[in-house]
């Protein structure tokens, strides 16, 4: 069994770190179908808006990227993962999500919510998430 490291990088080496995870997350910004491009991602992470999470093997070989993002509603404030991507999820994902849940807290957030593609149900479902809602959209160019 491989173990595996999460670890959030501090705002100010984001920018040094975005050649090795940006390919991770261009996926999932991707599919946020427009709402994101990899240079607002960067620009965010940069600007402190967003964190960005890093999981590694042993060998020090990144696996996995993350980004969250505190959200303050009207009656609660929640931990967002943003984006997500990688290889090798179920080893970190034991790793990164008890990580996670704590940062939440420490930030006195009351709950993590995610958006995500269709495949990120077959992830989170093991982690004590919820499907809440499914998000209907039309975009026009």
């Amino acid at each position: 069994m491989t173990d595996y490291t999460v670890t959030m990088i501090p705002t100010e080496h984001c920018q040094e770190m975005w050649g090795r995870v940006a390919k991770l997350l261009k996926p999932a910004v991707k599919s946020s179908r427009g709402r994101w491009t990899m240079a607002n991602c960067l620009e965010s992470l940069i600007d402190g808006r967003q964190n960005l999470w890093v999981a590694y093997d042993s060998n020090k070989v990144i696996k996995a990227a993350a980004t969250t993002l505190i959200t303050t509603y009207p009656n609660r404030k929640l931990l967002g993962i943003q984006f997500l991507g990688g290889t090798e999820s179920k080893g970190w994902m034991d790793e990164a999500m008890p990580i996670f849940r704590r940062f939440a807290r420490d930030n006195d957030c009351s709950g993590i919510e995610a958006i995500g593609r269709y495949g990120l149900w077959g992830i989170l479902k093991h982690y004590g998430l919820s499907r809440s809602s499914i998000i209907y959209e039309e975009i026009f160019l």
